[in-house]
């Protein structure tokens, strides 16, 4: 260790310490806690051991992940042997831990890897109590899925759905009575003559229709502009721009490393020289191809109550891409016919005096070295921001016939040269290639008929 380590890895362990009330934490705590994944690899390493080590109070390093919805790093300990089940002095499992934070990406985890969903403690309390209790909408549904016991009863006598009641928390209530009744239903149906004599085939347009009417969630319609918002949880929020043309809602922005965050807690784009390119609002970048795929699949899998129904969640074809770019004529570029460009984020006269040997586009000057907020990206008629420059966008599409590499569309913050930044230039690259000038943008297209 350093000494100019020494003073922050010792506040380190102190904030730990009291946040958990306990003797303190070992390199492996502490390394949980500040998303270190190197330094845990590391420290797992030297001492295998410390990989169920308890701080006082039978805090385990599983447990802190749990509760900061580390998903990387619970993975990461779960494959090298730690304990899903390991219980602190009161009786609480790393489950527990995280279905009072609502933390879906590790409580998920935590099912797969073989949690036991009913465990309780010495007073009663599941992880279904905790989760009901908090109004964690994402964590309840996962657990009734897996099979979670709505009737077990606190020494107090109360069952999940009362915690959830007793908090005013009417997510969760509607999701444990809704089960409840579905159970009972299940196991003494109602007489023949009292079912929904709606025919099979029409009943996937009826959810679509029940969903419309007890949802915020907007439903297509013939304006362009319809403004579609998928909550991430924790303050992170996808806005999503409805193209009639597309049939699709289009990603406003492209997705920025706060969001991406949401699904990698452990994240981070770095910097290129001095410049940070790993600001909340600014785009993810070392990002690959199969990165922003299973970004797309963990948005279905964990919010797929927040996106409208039979939609899902993708990358854009190659054709749409364009199609977003032109919005709906033959422009040269994102921005139209002229050049210098309107708007965008390219290497420009910013550029040029921050990076001595760079040439930057002449005559134009979007004041930022690299990548810039989402926001300030550059907007186009459609209300579809970022389509010229701040990163090239992976697109779904293999680049050729000899599906090694995937196409990305769009150039970034390093290009300046005319051919590169028209809308039908394409670039290419191995599906687990990491940059610092490739990133991505999500749509929300209707799913293929089975």
């Amino acid at each position: 260790m350093t000494p100019s380590r020494k003073p922050r890895l010792c506040g380190l362990i102190l904030a730990l310490s009291i946040i958990s009330g306990s003797a303190l934490p070992t390199e492996v705590h502490v390394a949980v806690k500040t998303g270190d994944l190197a330094g845990l690899s590391s420290a797992l390493d030297s001492d295998p051991a410390m990989i169920n080590a308890p701080v006082r109070g039978g805090v385990t390093p599983l447990h802190v992940a749990a509760s900061m919805n580390r998903r990387d790093a619970a993975e990461l300990l779960i494959a090298r042997g730690a304990d899903v089940n390991s219980r602190t002095d009161s009786g609480f499992t790393p489950l527990h831990w995280a279905a009072s934070r609502d933390a879906a990406d590790v409580a998920d985890l935590l099912i797969r890897s073989g949690a036991d969903i009913n465990a309780a403690t010495p007073a009663g309390i599941t992880p279904l109590h905790w989760a009901a209790q908090r109004n964690a909408r994402k964590t309840v549904t996962a657990l009734l899925a897996a099979g979670a016991r709505i009737g077990i009863r606190t020494a107090n006598g109360y069952t999940p759905l009362h915690w959830a009641v007793m908090k005013d928390a009417n997510d969760t209530a509607t999701l444990i009575a809704f089960k409840a009744v579905s159970d009972e239903m299940a196991s003494s149906p109602p007489p023949a003559q009292d079912l929904d004599p709606e025919p099979q085939t029409n009943r996937e347009e009826a959810l679509v229709e029940n969903r419309a009417a007890a949802s915020p969630l907007v439903l297509p319609s013939t304006a362009y502009g319809t403004i579609l918002m998928v909550s991430l949880d924790f303050g992170e929020f996808m806005s999503f721009v409805w193209v009639q043309s597309l049939g699709m809602w289009v990603g406003q922005y492209e997705v920025t490393n706060g969001q991406f965050r949401r699904f990698r807690p452990s994240h981070k784009s770095m910097f290129y020289e001095e410049f940070s390119l790993d600001g909340p609002d600014q785009p993810a970048v070392f990002v690959s191809w199969e990165d922003a795929d299973n970004f797309c699949t963990w948005l279905n899998r964990l919010h797929s109550d927040r996106i409208p129904l039979l939609y899902q969640a993708r990358l854009p074809t190659e054709g749409e891409w364009a199609q977003i770019a032109r919005c709906g004529d033959n422009r040269a570029y994102p921005w139209g016919n002229e050049w210098p460009p309107k708007y965008g984020n390219y290497s420009d006269l910013t550029s040029r005096r921050y990076l001595t040997d760079w040439h930057g586009i002449s005559g134009y000057d979007d004041g930022f070295v690299v990548t810039c907020p989402v926001s300030k990206s550059g907007v186009n008629e459609w209300g579809v921001y970022g389509m010229g420059g701040n990163v090239w966008e992976w697109c779904a599409d293999w680049y050729d016939n000899t599906r090694s590499t995937k196409v990305r569309r769009g150039g970034s913050w390093d290009f300046d040269t005319r051919p590169n930044l028209k809308i039908d230039a394409r670039g290419y690259d191995r599906p687990d290639a990491r940059y610092d000038t490739i990133g991505f943008r999500v749509v929300i297209a209707k799913k293929p008929p089975r």
